[in-house]
C-alpha cells in the first residue's frame, strides 16, 4: 500500500513539474487606484479615533512572473512585484497614510475560461513603505510594514504575447505606531508581456 502511494505521488509530482516546466515567463506594468484606510490613528502627537482617515493614490506597479497550465483549464503562476511610486489623489482625515513604494510576492491559481481568458486569485505577501500624509512633525515619520494580500483578477489575450490584466487586491497590514491594522483596496489595470 505504501509503495503504491509513493509511486502515485511521484508520478503526480513529475507530471505537474513537467507541465509547469513548459510554462511561460512574463513581465508587466500596471497602474491603479488605491485607498489606504485605518480606524484609529496615533501618529506623532496627533490622535484621531473613528473612520475617515484615508489616502487615495495612483500606484505604478512592475511585476515579473512565471505561469503555466497544470491541466487543460487549471493555471498556476508565481509573481514578484514592486510598487515604484504613488501619485497622490487626495487625503482625508488628519493622518491619512501614503504608501509610497513596496514589494512582494504572490501565487496566482486560476482557471482558463477560454483559450485567451484567465481568471485567477492572488494570494500574496507585501512589504510597504508608509508615510503619514498630514503636515507637521509626524510627516517625517516613515514605516516599513508587512501585509497579506487577497485579490481577484482576469487576464485577456490581446496578441500572442501581450495580455490585458485587470484586478482588485485587498491588503491587510499589521498594526503599527498606534494604527489598528490599516487596510488597502486597490483596482489595477495593466499589460503583461509573455516570453515564448
Amino acid at each position: 500500500m505504501f509503495k503504491k502511494l509513493v509511486v502515485t505521488g511521484a508520478t503526480l509530482a513529475l507530471s505537474t513539474s513537467v507541465a509547469f516546466a513548459s510554462g511561460t515567463p512574463y513581465v508587466g506594468v500596471s497602474i491603479g487606484e488605491a485607498t489606504n484606510t485605518n480606524n484609529n490613528t496615533v501618529v506623532g502627537t496627533t490622535s484621531t479615533t473613528g473612520t475617515g482617515n484615508s489616502f487615495r493614490g495612483i500606484p505604478f506597479i512592475v511585476n515579473a512572473g512565471y505561469g503555466a497550465l497544470l491541466s487543460q483549464n487549471l493555471y498556476l503562476g508565481a509573481e514578484v512585484f514592486g510598487t515604484i511610486g504613488t501619485l497622490s489623489l487626495n487625503n482625508s482625515g488628519v493622518n491619512g497614510l501614503k504608501s509610497t513604494y513596496g514589494y512582494g510576492a504572490s501565487i496566482l491559481p486560476g482557471i482558463m475560461l477560454s483559450e485567451h481568458t484567465l481568471t485567477y486569485v492572488r494570494l500574496g505577501v507585501v512589504r510597504s513603505h508608509f508615510t503619514p500624509s498630514n503636515t507637521g512633525a509626524a510627516k517625517n515619520t516613515n514605516y516599513n510594514i508587512n501585509g497579506g494580500q487577497l485579490g481577484l483578477g482576469m487576464q485577456f489575450g490581446l496578441t500572442q504575447n501581450v495580455d490585458l490584466r485587470g484586478e482588485y487586491v485587498y491588503t491587510a497590514y499589521q498594526s503599527f505606531a498606534g494604527l489598528t491594522k490599516p487596510k488597502q483596496d486597490a483596482f489595477n489595470l495593466g499589460l503583461i508581456y509573455k516570453f515564448d
